[in-house]
């Protein structure tokens, strides 16, 4: 093993020893007792299949570039969220578009702007939704309207970056 390797287990025996150090281990095993597994069977079918969406969604917005097959979207979508999930200030975002360069024609800065693409899809969906609760909730009316306002400001948004996209295709 080289010095890297021996440091990097090292630190991670460090910090799991720091994370847990305080833990009752009897709490911890009383607690696991009480989990009805139904529930987990369940959530774990739920994450699966929203990982499956992710990369099926990721598959539409890259076919334009390149057709890659499932299996190999819902693997790199599944280790890409587990990055961002494992490495600090979402660094682990590079992952994804890290991983499908190497797997395939795709270059690594088309790669970021599809991910680039995906987070600007994904808060559009969460102003949405956010507009239709703030609707349905009996909120202050300077609530709803300034919600309405921002929310209007985003779809501008989004329709002008949509629009420089599709121009910029034209124009090639």
């Amino acid at each position: 093993m080289n010095k890297k390797v021996i440091l990097g287990i090292l630190i991670s025996v460090i910090l799991v020893y720091l994370s847990v150090r305080g833990i009752n281990l009897q709490d911890v095993l009383n607690d696991l007792k009480q989990i009805q597994l139904s529930y987990v069977i369940f959530f774990l079918i739920l994450v699966i299949l929203m990982q499956y969406l992710r990369s099926y969604r990721w598959g539409v917005i890259l076919q334009p570039m390149e057709k890659i097959d499932q299996v190999s979207l819902f693997s790199v979508t599944s280790v890409g969220f587990l990055a961002i999930a494992a490495i600090p200030a979402r660094i682990g975002e590079l992952a994804r578009p890290y991983l499908i360069s190497r797997r395939s024609t795709i270059k690594m800065s088309s790669a970021l702007g599809t991910i680039i693409i995906e987070r600007i899809l994904d808060s559009f969906t969460v102003l949405t939704i956010a507009v239709i609760v703030l609707l349905l909730t009996d909120l202050p009316s300077w609530m709803i309207q300034s919600s309405i306002i921002f929310f209007l400001l985003a779809l501008a948004m989004f329709c002008f970056i949509l629009f420089l996209i599709f121009s910029s295709h034209r124009r090639v």
